[in-house]
């Protein structure tokens, strides 16, 4: 597992798709916005509590069981991100 980025040029989304690929091993063009963290990324339920945590301790942000347990996309888990950045505005 590789250690999140910190550079906050980047933007959310960008982020999370490297979390996501440094989690997985996966290459950044295989993963979008719109692919299934379960089923095309292939997270099991522990790999996607695992992400959940790490994009918590990452932007320091607390994301509630009851969303993150809806994540399904990418898209998904930045939008639950985006919404809870916005929360401590």
């Amino acid at each position: 597992m590789g250690t999140p980025t910190t550079d906050t040029s980047k933007s959310n989304e960008e982020r999370v798709i490297d979390l996501i690929c440094d989690k997985c091993e996966l290459r950044r063009e295989e993963v979008t916005m719109d692919k299934k963290l379960g089923s095309e990324l292939g997270f099991d339920s522990l790999d996607a509590v695992e992400l959940i945590m790490e994009v918590e301790k990452e932007w320091d942000v607390a994301l509630a069981d009851e969303d993150a347990e809806k994540v399904v996309t990418v898209r998904d888990l930045v939008n639950l991100l985006q919404k809870n950045i916005h929360k401590n505005d």
